[in-house]
């Protein structure tokens, strides 16, 4: 095997295991870019974001578990089967399920006001969480209507 073949194979091999742990790999990465940065330059003030969490928590909630309803309801086809037996949609049934509990646990710490840093926290992965659901909704729908 050359060493062409090799970078090819290690390469996807990366891009498969981004895929199948994005649900981990893209909360991380923007929670420490959030940290870094708040810390950097924004110096978000905390006792006023709080005050919002709860609402916006909420609401993004209520859209993942419409999320949750639509794959849930998704019509039997080659690509849906082909996704189960692949083991995505536990992927995305993993992203939905985190970022429900997540959004749940801020909206529940901010209206009680408890650890205001960690709800932010927690309100991060879970928005973090939804906009990974949002683009597995757009990309899973658009490719199953092509699929018969």
């Amino acid at each position: 095997m050359t060493l062409s073949n090799r970078l090819y194979n290690l390469t996807e091999s990366t891009k498969e295991n981004a895929r199948f742990y994005a649900f981990l790999l893209l909360p991380s990465i923007t929670l420490s870019l959030f940290w870094l940065l708040n810390y950097l330059f924004l110096k978000i003030d905390i006792a006023n974001a709080i005050t919002h969490i709860p609402g916006i928590s909420g609401t993004l909630a209520g859209f993942l578990f419409t999320f949750l309803g639509i794959f849930i309801a998704l019509p039997s086809n080659k690509f849906i089967d082909t996704l189960r037996r692949n083991g995505y949609m536990k992927v995305i049934y993993n992203t939905l399920i985190i970022g429900i509990i997540c959004l749940l646990t801020a909206m529940a710490m901010g209206v009680f006001g408890i650890a205001p840093k960690i709800v932010i926290t927690i309100f991060i992965v879970g928005l973090s969480e939804t906009y990974l659901s949002t683009y597995y909704l757009y990309k899973v729908s658009k490719l199953s209507l092509l699929s018969k």
